[in-house]
Formats: structure tokens, C-alpha cells, sequence
């Protein structure tokens, strides 16, 4: 990930400072279900997995896709081509991070080199929101949303074996998580003891 915010990329001699990891893919919010996937972005695979859930819960395309992880040019540019095909006519992308700033810059993010095409594109209508910074600070940040108009690209969610895909996923999710999660347990710990030490 490459971006202003790469610094925060998790590493066991800081994982204590970060929330502990969830075991769980499966979140629940009063009567919702919220579904967590953990990967890369930026690779098919990745969308695979993204379709054989949406079929497992028959959908074939994406209401809202929200865009703000890999903030390089290269990485928002995978991230849209790979995730906006499969969102509906009427559906939305919004992108973070899309103003055109010397902080912007200075944190590595160019998300506002694909806006600049993308909200000049017949086949998506744009609107920005931003909000003037503090004059001190000079982070003026934005959020670009995209409506999807007839006519444009639309692709449906397809995907073989979507149950044995989704199944394979959750496996690999328990034998990467759980280790981290005990590495977290393991660092708070040993965080404890250092400073009853001082």
C-alpha cells in the first residue's frame, strides 16, 4: 500500500498499538449482516472472492463501492477498474482523498489524477464535496461520488463455485488471523509487564 497513510501498514513490533484483530468475518449490527473480506485490492482473486459472496447472497452487482485504500495513482486506478464494473446503472463510487494539494503530494496521494478523468467521463455523472481546511494545516482531503448512468459498463457477479470459494476464504482467514491475534495478546502483555517495570 503506498499512500499517506502506509506508515500505519501493520508489523509485529507494533501490533499492540492497533485494535486487536478480529477473529470473525461474519459482523452483525442489530439486524444487518456485514461480511469482512481481507486482501489485496489490487488482484483478481480478490475479486473473485467479492463475487462468490455477492452470489452466495444473491446479488450480481454493487449498490455503492467506496474507494479509499491504495492511494498511488497506480492503486486507486486498480482498485476502479477492478471493483466499478460490477456496480449497477444508478449505483455510486465515491473516492476519498481527491483534491489536487502540495499535502496531498507530500503523502504520496493521487487519487485526484483519476478523479480529474474519470468525473469527465459521459458515462458517470460527478459531484465533489469538500470542505475548506484550517488555513494552518493545509489538508484539504474531499470525498468524489460517481453515479453510474445508463449505458456504462456493467458487469454481473459470476463465479463457479462461489460456496467452495467462500469456504476456501474463511479456512485461510483462521490460519492467518490467529496467529496475528496471538501475537497482539502476546505484545500487549509483554507492553504491561515493560511498563510496570519503569
Amino acid at each position: 500500500m503506498r499512500g499517506p497513510f502506509a506508515r500505519h501498514i501493520w508489523t509485529p513490533t507494533r501490533v499492540w498499538r492497533f485494535p486487536r484483530p478480529s477473529l470473525g468475518i461474519r459482523l452483525r449490527d442489530n439486524e444487518r449482516t456485514f461480511y469482512r473480506v481481507v486482501g489485496n485490492s489490487q488482484i483478481p482473486s480478490t475479486r473473485k472472492l467479492v463475487e462468490a459472496l455477492m452470489q452466495l447472497h444473491g446479488r450480481s452487482q454493487i449498490d455503492f463501492l467506496f474507494i479509499d485504500g491504495d492511494h498511488s495513482d497506480e492503486g486507486v486506478r486498480k482498485d476502479f477498474a477492478l471493483f466499478a464494473p460490477l456496480v449497477r446503472e444508478g449505483g455510486i463510487v465515491a473516492f476519498h482523498d481527491i483534491a489536487d494539494a502540495d499535502w496531498m503530494r507530500e503523502h504520496d496521494c493521487y487519487v485526484y489524477q483519476l478523479w480529474s478523468q474519470v468525473k469527465a467521463d459521459s458515462s458517470w455523472s460527478a459531484e465533489e464535496l469538500t470542505k475548506e481546511p484550517p488555513e494552518e494545516s493545509g489538508q484539504v482531503m474531499g470525498i468524489g461520488v460517481l453515479t453510474k448512468l445508463p449505458g456504462g459498463v456493467v458487469e454481473q457477479a459470476q463465479h463457479p463455485t462461489p460456496a467452495l470459494r467462500w469456504a476456501a476464504y474463511q479456512l485461510r482467514h483462521v490460519v492467518v488471523i490467529v496467529p496475528q491475534y496471538v501475537i497482539h495478546l502476546v505484545g500487549g502483555a509483554i507492553k504491561k509487564l515493560l511498563r510496570r517495570e519503569r
